[in-house]
């Protein structure tokens, strides 16, 4: 019965260590992306300088709170950043990115449509979309967040991207 209860309490710690250690990792993930958007804005140029840069989030996403912290900390060159937070595609304002979680691709293709001939990044929490519109595009291989870009559809966006971005990504359309 004590072989027994210690066997169990071995398996319990080890779940719980095996579940922090995932919890932690993911954690990261977001804090990454969250990086990784705020390079972003110093290898893609806006047509105009707003004094309230904004990055609108669709639906839920692990990265708001981050975001959050972001838009207090820093500037983007001399704007402040503000986070706006979207229901659905109909709901979307102004902004200059506009992220999409894994949660909402279903919804790209609106959400595209809607921002269509304004200057907004579309940056995708996953993997696959690139092809079907988004600007970004992040991926995790082996282990580690990586971004597609798909030049074409930034510039389409009347953006313009650094070549010194292009060289960054894993895969560029």
């Amino acid at each position: 019965m004590v072989m027994k209860m210690k066997f169990i309490v071995r398996i319990s710690l080890i779940t719980i260590v095996i579940l922090i250690t995932h919890i932690h990792t993911f954690a990261q993930t977001e804090k990454y992306m969250v990086a990784f958007t705020y390079q972003f804005t110093r290898y893609i140029n806006w047509p105009s300088t707003p004094s309230v840069f904004v990055i609108g989030i669709i639906g839920n996403s692990a990265i708001t709170p981050h975001l959050q912290q972001l838009s207090k900390e820093k500037k983007i060159g001399t704007s402040s950043i503000s986070i706006a937070e979207w229901g659905s595609a109909e709901d979307i304002g102004t902004c200059n990115i506009i992220i999409v979680p894994e949660s909402q691709t279903s919804h790209l293709s609106s959400i595209i449509s809607k921002v269509a001939g304004k200057p907004v990044l579309v940056i995708t929490e996953s993997s696959g979309t690139i092809k079907n519109g988004a600007g970004i595009s992040f991926i995790k291989k082996e282990g580690k967040i990586q971004f597609e870009l798909n030049t074409t559809a930034i510039t389409k966006s009347g953006l313009m991207v650094s070549s010194d971005l292009a060289r960054l990504a894993l895969k560029v359309y």
